[in-house]
């Protein structure tokens, strides 16, 4: 070894020496009160979960009301032949299939905070153009953009609480809003029932 080498050797082991010297690295985790976590998580429950339930049963509600439209005389109004009705309820789930990939994609790039609130403005006008619908296009035409602006719901709302919730908390919190859907048939058969008695309030046919 020449003399040039030893101040190299010098340096080698004063660092190991200094790094033996260090402190044990600490625990870079971080422990959270776990009663602290559970009222924490409590109160995100209560201000998030109830919201997007409330969202997602008007989902289904919107979707699934023709059929009671149907028994109060939709096909009649708009005189409906055929296959009229069948295409008009068909459409919805085409364009749900077409573009819940793509709104999916959009829901990446704008964010969940931005979208979820953008689609439900969109789908809630669907739902009054409804009741503007004179012949047979124009409800297809609306039923088709209601299957649009409704496609991303499910997919976003899921998006949104993954930035909630752990992995192992989600499942629960997923099946607590997509649980609505089934209360949206017997929610929407009561409203339907309850505007029907008023059918000589508001003009409803004219």
């Amino acid at each position: 070894m020449t003399d040039s080498d030893s101040p190299k050797v010098d340096t080698a082991v004063d660092l190991r020496e200094d790094v033996g010297k260090l402190p044990p690295a600490a625990d870079t985790q971080t422990h959270l009160d776990p009663a602290a976590e559970a009222r924490l998580r409590r109160r995100i429950d209560l201000h998030i979960l109830p919201i997007v339930s409330i969202l997602y049963l008007f989902c289904f509600i919107d979707r699934s009301n023709i059929g009671n439209a149907r028994l109060a005389g939709f096909e009649q109004d708009l005189g409906m032949k055929g296959i009229d009705y069948n295409a008009t309820l068909s459409l919805f789930y085409v364009s749900y299939i077409i573009f819940e990939i793509p709104s999916n994609i959009l829901c990446k790039i704008i964010g969940p905070g931005w979208f979820l609130p953008i689609l439900t403005i969109l789908f809630g006008a669907c739902s009054v153009a409804n009741a503007f619908v004179t012949n047979v296009p124009q409800a297809m035409a609306v039923r088709f953009l209601l299957g649009v602006f409704e496609a991303g719901m499910l997919p976003g709302i899921a998006s949104y609480l993954s930035r909630w919730y752990r992995a192992s908390e989600l499942v629960f919190r997923i099946a607590c809003y997509i649980v609505t859907a089934a209360l949206a048939g017997a929610f929407g058969a009561l409203l339907v029932s309850a505007i029907l008695t008023m059918d000589s309030f508001g003009s409803l046919r004219t």
